[in-house]
Formats: C-alpha cells, structure tokens, sequence
C-alpha cells in the first residue's frame, strides 16, 4: 500500500519562492512526518513531499492509498486545498499537527480523518484501519514516553536543506498563558534517552542541525544534569555537526553548561528570558506569575546581567545569540 506524508507550503517560510534570500535558513524538515515514517510498517510505500522545499505535480504521482497531512495555522488554508484534491480522487485524507488538534471541528469538515494531540501513540492503529477501510473520523494522541521515540527518517527527505533537524525532549513547566507548548505537549518535561539522541544524530546528513526542542535545558536542577550528560556524549561521539536550538536564560547561570554546549559545537541559541520589572508588566498572565508580562516592556526590563554572561561566551566564531522573550524568572 501507498502512503503519502505531506507538510503543506507555509507562505510564511518557504523556499518555493527565492525572492528571500533568509528563507533557505528558516526551513527544516517536518519532522513530525518523518517520525512516522519510523513507525510505518514495512507493507506500506512511504513518500514524503515538503512543498516549502518543492511543489510537486501530485497528478503525476502514482495514487497513495492514504494521505498524511501535518500544519501550523499559517499552513492550514494550503493543507485544505490538498486534501480536496485527493479526496476528489476517493483518497482518505489524515490531518495532524498543531493546527488540527486546536482546530478539531474545523478540520474535520475539510478531512476524512482527524489525530489530535502526539500522534505516535495512534498511527499504528491508524494504519490499521486504513487498511481494512474501516477509518474513524477522530483519533486521540496521548503524550509519548519520549523513551519510547522511533528515529525520524532522515533519509526520506536527504537533500534540499541547510539545516537537519531533531528533538530531545518535549513538554515544558511553565504553562505560560500565550504558548501552546503546555497545552499541545503538556507540563511534563518528558527526555530521550542520551544514546538515542545521539544514535539520530548520526543519521542526520547536514551538518548544520536545529534542535527543535522548546526548551534544551529544561527548569530543574536534573534536567540540567540531563543536558550536561548530552553534552558530554555528543563530544565523545565526535559528530562534527554545528546546531542551534532554543533554551531559556537560565542557562547563563551555569558555566560548565556553556563550557560543554560550546566543545559540542553548539554555535547559536535563541534565549528565552523573564526577570522582569515589576512595574514593567501588564499583559498576558503566566502561570505561577504574581503579574501579568507585556512584551512591549520587557525589553527594558529584563535582567541584562545574565544576558551579558550568556553573549560574553563565545563559542567558535559566533557568539551566543540572545532574542525570544518569553518566562522563567517569574513563570
């Protein structure tokens, strides 16, 4: 059987259209898709199409058997006109992602089918049922042990990108009121373990690799301990790979942290940071807050003594780039 994964074109982020030159940094692969790939029996003939990368002629491709789609909200509309198309040719269309799960009814209406939440916990069941023509309208992902996290295929997408991409936790504690992190992937800071992450790491072909994880180094003193020991694995393993990822500001207060981000070749970082003024904030409330945060103010409130120790480390060539804001001080 034919299975087709599909990750919409984002007007936002693509590199279909070369007028922005940036664009070519800003697109990774849909690893979502790929992780699913991994736990997509070996009956099934899977393809993965990224229209940020490239728009194919699906006229032109041999008919799938099913139709995975994934989308942000800025990739909904385009999510829709695809799986028309196929549904048009008796296709079942399957949606997923962020969007889908926030969105139920709305996507319902444009798809056969309908997984919320972390789809690994339902895919098999999914293709099961694909299988023998009896899909249901919803299926109900719960929060993966990330213990339990199949290997992306990587090799499914080898070329077209300047960034390789993979994920080491999920979740985040901090429940603040204007992210979806908690609300899609929960409170619980949920790891991978440090021979799988590193085992992935050396099936990604770019040299340059993101880490999508919304925050690396988590909030507690063993989430740190837990980051450390990434570090010091990823040196032993010698991956020559450079990577970027997102962490809060906390992370500056920990030198022998940045000491081993910086021998695993880790080049950039997208801070997030939250010792905010109190007379600075307003605005969307985070949870364990006594205040609310406005992010007009938070610029000049934030403590930038901590976000000097982060920039004054520097890491081969590149400095450690310090943006996002977002909470942990307060949150």
């Amino acid at each position: 059987m034919r299975l087709l994964l599909i990750n919409p074109c984002n007007p936002l982020v693509n590199i279909t259209n070369k007028k922005n030159y940036w664009n070519k940094y800003r697109v990774w692969k849909p690893l979502g898709l790929l992780v699913l790939a991994g736990l997509t029996p070996p009956e099934w003939d899977i393809t993965v199409v990224d229209e940020n990368v490239s728009l194919p002629d699906y006229s032109h491709m041999p008919r799938p058997d099913l139709v995975g789609v994934t989308a942000f909200t800025s990739q909904a509309p385009r999510a829709y006109e695809v799986a028309a198309v196929f549904r048009g040719r008796g296709v079942p269309v399957v949606m997923g992602g962020i969007h889908a799960t926030m969105r139920r009814e709305e996507a319902a209406r444009r798809v056969d089918v309908v997984v919320t939440g972390e789809a690994e916990s339902v895919w098999t069941q999914v293709l099961k049922d694909a299988g023998r023509g009896a899909l249901r309208p919803f299926y109900a992902g719960g929060q993966e042990e990330m213990e339990k996290t199949q290997l992306a295929r990587h090799d499914l997408l080898p070329t077209g990108y300047q960034f390789g991409a993979i994920q080491t936790t999920r979740g985040c504690p901090l429940n603040c009121s204007f992210c979806s992190v908690s609300a899609f992937n929960g409170r619980k800071y949920r790891r991978r373990s440090v021979e799988d992450v590193v085992a992935e790491f050396k099936l990604i072909g770019e040299k340059h690799v993101l880490v999508v994880d919304d925050n690396l180094i988590g909030t507690r003193r063993d989430h740190i301990a837990r980051a450390k020991d990434l570090f010091r694995a990823m040196i032993e393993a010698d991956l020559g790979k450079e990577w970027i990822c997102q962490a809060t500001i906390n992370m500056a207060d920990d030198e022998e942290l940045l000491r081993l981000a910086r021998r695993t070749r880790g080049w950039s970082r997208y801070t997030r940071s939250t010792t905010f003024r109190k007379d600075a904030i307003s605005g969307p409330r985070c949870s364990g807050s006594s205040g609310t945060i406005s992010p007009f103010a938070a610029h000049s409130s934030l403590d930038w003594t901590s976000i000097g120790r982060a920039s004054a480390c520097r890491l081969p060539r590149r400095p450690i780039a310090t943006a996002w804001i977002s909470s942990t001080r307060w949150c």
